[in-house]
């Protein structure tokens, strides 16, 4: 199972803390909310959107506590009232966790910078091979990594502070790898004729070009077998579908395509559309 950790700002109550680590605030208004949640959501979309419960392939964490002493912040300082919005917004992290506290006394003391995140960076320690740091402008200085002391050694902590490297992290770890299935009948290199008279339109892609779409691209639902990657340089979308296990075939169409289009919506509406467009840019 792959883990993910989302970080972001806290509030800054009290200032006997070590904040050297955790960008710390004292003010912060509902507009400025509103922006940290939705790049929130942009950085872990992709990856979210692969989340299936019942495979149980992905763990997301993220700080409750800390987004609601901001949100109670942001509530005083600012007169704008945006309940509504906030509320929609947070809706994307049902599927998020609250890690469970670190019980390693050793570790709390000695990282009291890290507060209030040490129990994730911890947490992260335990299994660093299929874990990924995400930070919504959380850490001070990380860069795309940051060195820790842990059990007598230094190690270096991975960071990803934009939605791009975190899904090309994800995509690298992924325990079901993807095939795609060069020799389906129906939708090759060639036109072909099929039911009804109707024209199954030819592959214009190269089969590498094709297994490269079919890592980046992504699902509808976990109940449903298509997958979507859309080339935003010959304007084109292609859709993988699932013929058994991990094996897929490609069938291309443009945007013109109000059937498709029409389908791309019934299957994931606006959080499909989004994680197509964002694809796009891997």
């Amino acid at each position: 199972m792959n883990h993910i950790y989302l970080i972001t700002p806290a509030l800054k109550d009290d200032v006997n803390k070590d904040y050297s680590r955790i960008h710390a605030v004292q003010k912060f208004s509902q507009d400025e909310f509103v922006e940290l949640v939705k790049n929130m959501k942009q950085l872990c979309q992709l990856v979210a959107g692969e989340f299936d419960a019942k495979k149980k392939n992905l763990a997301m964490y993220y700080s409750k506590k800390v987004l609601d002493k901001l949100y109670n912040l942001a509530k005083q300082v600012s007169e704008n009232e945006k309940k509504f919005e906030i509320g929609n917004l947070l809706l994307f992290f049902n599927n998020f966790m609250e890690v469970a506290p670190s019980t390693d006394a050793d570790f709390n003391q000695s990282h009291p910078e890290l507060e209030p995140y040490a129990d994730m960076i911890h947490a992260y320690l335990q299994n660093p091979d299929t874990s990924a740091v995400a930070d919504a402008d959380g850490l001070v200085n990380a860069g795309t990594g940051f060195n820790i002391d842990y059990q007598g050694n230094r190690l270096t902590i991975q960071v990803y502070n934009n939605y791009v490297d975190l899904y090309k992290w994800f995509i690298a770890h992924r325990e079901q790898k993807r095939q795609y299935d060069p020799n389906y009948e129906k939708h090759t290199q060639t036109e072909k004729r099929v039911k009804k008279g109707k024209v199954a339109s030819p592959i214009t892609y190269t089969q590498t070009e094709l297994e490269q779409m079919l890592e980046k691209a992504v699902c509808t639902s976990v109940e449903h077998g298509e997958l979507y990657f859309y080339d935003k340089n010959k304007d084109k979308y292609i859709i993988f579908f699932a013929e058994r296990g991990d094996l897929y075939h490609a069938f291309e169409f443009t945007e013109d395509n109000n059937e498709e289009m029409q389908k791309i919506w019934e299957r994931g509406k606006r959080d499909l559309v989004e994680r197509i467009k964002l694809a796009a840019n891997v």
